[in-house]
């Protein structure tokens, strides 16, 4: 996806979960244990702030700058003026300019990518929890299941974090577009991904919104697993 739909997939889904948001602030977030609605709009606001920053700062340094702190009461508010000015920054900023980030890609265009996949699964996650999600575009998750195999399952930001991958290979196969994945650990060691047809250990299909919810760890729904499904249950346990 270019970038600017990326944007505007960070701001339409960002006002999306906050809209949702406001309906309950003390609902119980499933996918997020411990966690409820505010909790959640804190950790998006939070997160949204310090990529904000980090672009503004404009340097290929990794960042010094911490988290912010939210308000207390209204996250809601507060995460609704980190939203405008995040979507202010991705749009006026040449997504090509160099800016340290934690994957390969040392560009701005790196956090459109990252923040409109963060945004989208936690505004399913808030719909999720105080009432019936709405649909994830399609396109959008299929891109969301490229970007987690190919950053989030590979790059940590916790330098004391490794991951644990499963010995068996995955084939994940999208059935309303384009998109399959083979994931597998070489030599026991090394992860590695590849975009083909190809056997796993075994193979999970469905629709682009339900690969990334499964690979995200949310839900199972809606997908046909063949083979293991102990090893499938095992690779959406990955992600960060």
């Amino acid at each position: 996806m270019d970038t600017a739909a990326l944007v505007d997939a960070v701001e339409s889904n960002g006002r999306r979960l906050l809209e949702a948001a406001a309906t309950d602030l003390a609902a119980p977030v499933v996918a997020c244990p411990g966690w409820d609605v505010a909790r959640l709009v804190t950790h998006v606001g939070q997160i949204h702030a310090w990529m904000t920053a980090t672009i503004e700062a404009d340097t290929l340094e990794r960042p010094t700058h911490r988290f912010v702190d939210a308000p207390e009461g209204d996250p809601v508010t507060w995460e609704r003026a980190i939203l405008e000015r995040l979507v202010e920054v991705l749009r006026s900023t040449d997504p090509e300019r160099p800016s340290w980030t934690w994957g390969v890609q040392q560009q701005v265009g790196w956090y459109a990518r990252r923040m409109a996949h963060e945004t989208v699964v936690h505004r399913w996650d808030v719909e999720q929890a105080v009432g019936a999600p709405t649909p994830i575009d399609s396109d959008l998750a299929a891109d969301g299941v490229d970007e987690l195999v190919h950053v989030g399952m590979q790059f940590s930001t916790n330098p004391n974090k490794s991951f644990v991958y499963p010995t068996g290979s995955l084939h994940l196969h999208r059935t309303d577009g384009e998109g399959e994945w083979l994931l597998r650990v070489d030599g026991g060691e090394h992860f590695v991904v590849s975009r083909e047809h190809a056997k796993g250990d075994v193979a999970v299909r469905g629709s682009g919104p339900d690969l990334l919810l499964y690979l995200w760890g949310r839900r199972t729904e809606g997908l046909e697993v063949f083979g293991d499904r102990d090893l499938a249950a095992a690779w959406a346990k990955v992600a960060p």
